[in-house]
Formats: structure tokens, sequence, C-alpha cells
């Protein structure tokens, strides 16, 4: 079986991990896996251990149910490790969907790691209009959806933290490719692409910042300040959607 590559790049903690799951994927069916990639927040100076997810990508030539069958029990053995379901993709279905999903690919061609096989991210092309789209998509989803989780969290403030951390976290992605909609290359730290994004337009960095805190805190914060943040933080949601919506690409 060959060996796993540039693990050397990756945090001691994450590359003990990702060898062990790696080798293991690998040895289910390596003739049928084109490219074994990391991304996400394992490869940025910001990954807490033991919180934050390690993120797979397997690149396979065949992909029906009984290749998932397959690798399903290797990654059911390490869930306890922060190793989350992987993407399953075959080349042929990342070159169909570069203009339904080109925030996804766009983020991992930003950071991600080769450790097995072919290069598959680096010479994709995405469309301005396509991510333009996207963005205005997903930032108005996200509107409707922040909406619907305050009045499911029955005013809880354990409930309201939880759901300002994933929002947040849901909605850095869109705030990086917005900054990338300007001709800018973004930032891939979560305060740097908040301080960017701030200063390019003109949007309140502090309740972005506010949230960001939130995640390092285990002591939940009293509902009435919750709600304050959250209402900062919709204000800035809204103006970001009005901005995206406004923005000409060629």
């Amino acid at each position: 079986m060959a060996a796993l590559k540039q693990l050397e790049k990756l945090s001691t903690q994450v590359s003990q991990v990702i060898q062990d799951v790696g080798q293991q994927l690998l040895a289910k069916d390596e003739q049928n896996v084109a490219s074994l990639v990391v991304y996400g927040s394992a490869l940025v100076s910001d990954f807490v251990p033991g919180r934050s997810n390690i993120n797979l990508l397997l690149v396979l030539e065949r992909l029906g149910f009984a290749e998932l069958s397959g690798y399903a029990k290797v990654i059911a053995k390490f869930s306890k490790k922060k190793i989350v379901a992987p993407l399953f993709l075959t080349k042929e279905h990342i070159k169909s969907s570069l203009d339904v999903f080109p925030i996804e690919f766009l983020e991992i061609k930003d950071n991600h790691l080769v450790i097995y096989g072919e290069y598959v991210f680096e010479d994709i092309i995405i469309k301005s209009e396509d991510l333009r789209l996207q963005c205005e998509r997903e930032i108005k989803s996200r509107l409707i959806r922040i909406r619907q989780a305050y009045m499911e969290s029955g005013q809880k403030a354990a409930d309201l933290k939880g759901l300002l951390e994933v929002s947040l976290t849901s909605i850095l992605p869109i705030m990086r490719n917005v900054i990338r909609l300007k001709g800018k290359a973004p930032a891939i730290k979560k305060d740097a692409i908040i301080t960017e994004l701030s200063s390019e337009f003109g949007l309140a960095a502090a309740p972005f910042s506010r949230i960001l805190e939130l995640k390092t805190q285990k002591k939940v914060p009293r509902q009435d300040e919750l709600e304050a943040i959250l209402s900062d933080y919709l204000q800035q949601v809204q103006q970001l959607a009005k901005i995206v919506d406004q923005i000409q690409v060629g």
C-alpha cells in the first residue's frame, strides 16, 4: 500500500489520526481511490484539538452503495476522534457541479492538503456569476434559519449560545467568498475574515467577533446578553445580504 504524503504539514495529533484512518480507507480498495484530501480547520492555526472537526474528502473512480457501505465501517470507528463523515465524490461529479457548489469547492481549493493520489482541485475554474448567486442564496437562507432557530430555542440561554455559534460557523465561508467577489484573496483564519469583511464593506465586526469568543467559553452568558448579541448579529447579516444582492460581477 502506498504511503500517505505531506503528513508533516499537520499537527502531531491530527497527523496520527489521519495516518490511521487514511491507511484503513485505502486498504478497502486502493485502486479505486483517485485522491485522499484533508481540508478545512485541521489545516489552520485556530484548530482546537478535541473540539474542531477533521474533514476528509475521497475522490473515487467508482462510487455506488457498495463502496459507501465498505467505508462506513471505517469511519464509524473514528467518530470519537472528531473525524466527521468524509465527502465522497468522483472527478466527474466535481467537474459537473462547479456551477452548483462554487463556495464549497473554492473553500476546499483554498485550504486543502492532498495526502494520497491526484491533485484534483488546482485547475478548477469557478464563474463569478455562479459564486455571487450562491453567496446571495446562502446568506438569505441563513437569515431565515437564524430566525427559525431562535423561535425553536425555547428562550434557553444554552440553546441560544449554540445557535449563534453554529450560525457563525456556517456563515464564515460565505463571508470569505463575498470578499473574493471583490477581487481579493480572502484570509483563512476566522478573526481575519471578520476584519477583512468589515473593512471592505463597512460592516460592524463586533457582533461576529463576540460570537467567535463565545465558542471558546464554556460559561453560558445571560439570556438578555445573548439576545443583544443576536440582535446586532442579525442586523449585520441583513446588511450583508443587501450588499451581496448589489454586487456586480463581470
